[in-house]
């Protein structure tokens, strides 16, 4: 089977701050969204080492290109 096209990729940071300004404000994508949310489905069960957190996100574009999201660690 041959892949046709990608969801999304999201990149957990520790620097969430820092990151955000290296895509966005020296790279040049921008911000599509951003929030919190919490870690509370089954799905996320036993990925990430704290269970039922809130995190920030952020969904990045560069022009017409995919899109993808940084979240704090």
């Amino acid at each position: 089977m041959t892949p046709r096209s990608m969801s999304h990729v999201a990149f957990c940071v520790q620097d969430f701050d820092r990151s955000l300004h290296f895509y966005r404000d020296l790279l040049g994508f921008q911000v599509a969204q951003e929030g919190t949310e919490t870690e509370a489905s089954k799905y996320q069960e036993g990925i990430y080492e704290r269970e039922n957190r809130k995190f920030r996100f952020v969904t990045l574009r560069y022009g017409k290109a995919k899109r993808f999201a940084l979240r704090d660690e």
